[in-house]
């Protein structure tokens, strides 16, 4: 048996049994399609468009000590990018930078400056790449 990522097949054998609309979640990238209609095509699961700012996001929650150590405000920009269907990125960006700021001047004295420069870099460089 091999590793089949997030899916939820129990959401799925209900959805089946009980002939459920799932017309509204097709696309989540947590129901398994695939498995759904018994299909030998891959779905094409839409990646939505902030994921590689939530891969830098969580790249610097990794590097400052895990979600135990990082910020609940942090994790509440987190949630909200999964959560935007339109991304308002003028508050994206002041929250990403209050972020940044918070992690430089409480972890300064714990994580070496040019371990965060390149992590900052990236996730201005993942918020430039949204304005596109």
């Amino acid at each position: 048996m091999g590793f089949c990522g997030y899916w939820n097949f129990e959401l799925a054998a209900l959805a089946k049994i009980s002939n459920a609309n799932t017309s509204k979640i097709l696309d989540d990238v947590f129901f398994p399609t695939d498995l759904y209609h018994k299909s030998d095509q891959i779905h094409d699961y839409p990646i939505p468009k902030g994921f590689k700012l939530l891969l830098a996001i969580d790249s610097l929650i990794a590097e400052i000590g895990g979600v135990r150590r990082s910020t609940n405000e942090i994790l509440a920009v987190r949630k909200g990018i999964l959560q935007y269907k339109k991304l308002n990125l003028e508050n994206l960006k002041q929250e990403i930078n209050e972020f940044e700021n918070r992690v430089e001047t409480r972890y300064s004295h714990e994580i070496p400056r040019e371990n965060l420069d390149s992590l900052f870099k990236q996730l201005d460089f993942e918020l430039e790449q949204l304005e596109k």
